[in-house]
């Protein structure tokens, strides 16, 4: 990890840190769920470099997508 930090929540927090983040490490869950918290949506300054789907399995109730995000120079 090393010079890396990662944020953990919650939605007034992921706001604060985005400003100062180069990466944003999402996983997206495909379901609804209530609740009042979620990360914030990521504008024209965010690239989606990569994106995996994951179909749910026994250890996972629900599909899901790992998207790794970089702030545009």
């Amino acid at each position: 990890y090393g010079e890396h930090v990662f944020i953990t929540g919650g939605g007034s927090i992921y706001k604060q840190f985005l400003d100062i983040s180069d990466t944003a490490y999402l996983t997206v869950v495909h379901t609804i769920i209530d609740g009042d918290t979620s990360f914030p949506e990521l504008d024209d300054k965010w690239e989606c470099i990569s994106e995996e789907f994951k179909s749910k399995d026994e250890k996972n109730d629900y599909d899901h997508t790992y998207k790794i995000y970089n702030k545009k120079s």
